[in-house]
């Protein structure tokens, strides 16, 4: 059965330990809500990107994280749950 875990690194990025959290989860997207232009100033998320899509100096722009699991029953069945996450110190 998929499930969701958590892994430990050092700070040196070694890996350390890794604990099962929730059985079932066979996918999790973390999307971030950035802000062009003025929108920055007015707190206005313009789309929302993954990591990737970001960039290392884009970071600054980032208002709110869209988290998405994607549980999976034993019969198959997959549904996707989302949350939304405004980060205060970034809103106006």
């Amino acid at each position: 059965m998929p499930t969701l875990h958590r892994t430990y690194f050092d700070y040196d990025l070694n890996k350390q330990d890794t604990h099962a959290l929730v059985q079932g989860v066979s996918g999790m997207q973390l999307e971030y809500g950035v802000a062009k232009g003025l929108d920055l100033y007015n707190g206005v998320v313009t789309e929302y990107v993954t990591a990737d899509e970001l960039g290392a100096n884009s970071w600054e722009r980032v208002l709110a994280i869209r988290a998405t699991l994607t549980l999976e029953a034993a019969s198959g069945l997959q549904k996707d749950f989302s949350t939304l996450i405004a980060l205060r110190n970034r809103l106006p």
